[in-house]
């Protein structure tokens, strides 16, 4: 053999073999991670990494890692009312199984999420934003961001209305953050079926005197998770169907925020 083909030879012997696409399922996502020499391309959620050959740890993206994500369930199991007419929705409690399942996931995908209110009772929403403007002091305000998670309502008679539909809800003295955290949750509502409720044609998001969204320092949001006084809503979210969608709307739609 020779030398020039021996040395074309070695030369492709050292080549390394590129692995294929390993796709991934997380709770309800699909997560598509392609790995090579020098970079990682996650697919779900756009994230890449760069590292040099050197380095003995892959370092993933900070953004995603060092925001805190602080998920709220609405009201407790104290709160008078907050229940469709029939009773078979409570929002204290459908509150509680989405948030912690939109932790639990949020959590598979590397995102650093927790529950705001671990109590089953009504936590005040002076303690609430208390625990949330702690959080800010300690890692800052841009690095936390906040979602509170309630069922709508169009009475408070215990009878059933028409209203239906899911929004995203502001302060009135909401930041630009703010605003972009509500689009990307209403353009989820949007991506996974759910008829969004909007104040004009062209805006997503509602702006309303909202305690917790109000006095909070981070960007927060409000959602009302469908009518739970409307019997197609309530139909719909006692459904698996229907609770995976809310979770998924909230899941996917903090994953698009932090980018």
């Amino acid at each position: 053999m020779g030398l020039f083909s021996w040395l074309k030879k070695s030369k492709e012997e050292k080549k390394e073999e590129q692995p294929a696409p390993k796709t991934e399922y997380v709770s309800g996502f699909t997560t598509t991670t392609t790995e090579h020499t020098g970079y990682i391309s996650n697919d779900s959620n756009s994230v890449s990494v760069s590292f040099s050959a050197s380095e003995s740890t892959i370092q993933t993206s900070s953004r995603k890692t060092s925001v805190r994500i602080l998920i709220d369930n609405g009201h407790g199991a104290d709160t008078m009312g907050k229940r469709s007419p029939d009773g078979r929705l409570l929002e204290y409690k459908y509150a509680r199984e989405v948030a912690r399942a939109v932790v639990t996931q949020l959590k598979a995908h590397g995102y650093n999420a927790s529950l705001l209110v671990v109590e089953d009772n009504d936590v005040t929403i002076r303690e609430r934003v208390r625990r949330v403007n702690a959080a800010c002091k300690k890692v800052g305000a841009t690095n936390v961001l906040l979602v509170s998670v309630h069922c709508n309502a169009a009475g408070s008679d215990g009878k059933w209305h028409d209203a239906r539909g899911w929004q995203a809800c502001v302060s009135l003295n909401a930041s630009v953050r703010s605003m972009k955290l509500a689009e990307c949750l209403a353009d989820a509502a949007l991506k996974y079926g759910l008829k969004l409720r909007k104040p004009t044609p062209t805006q997503k998001w509602w702006q309303q005197n909202i305690g917790i969204c109000r006095d909070t320092n981070c960007p927060a949001v409000l959602t009302e998770n469908l009518f739970m006084d409307n019997k197609d809503d309530v139909a719909y979210l006692l459904t698996k169907e229907g609770k995976q969608a809310v979770v998924n709307v909230h899941v996917r739609g903090i994953m698009d925020y932090i980018g």
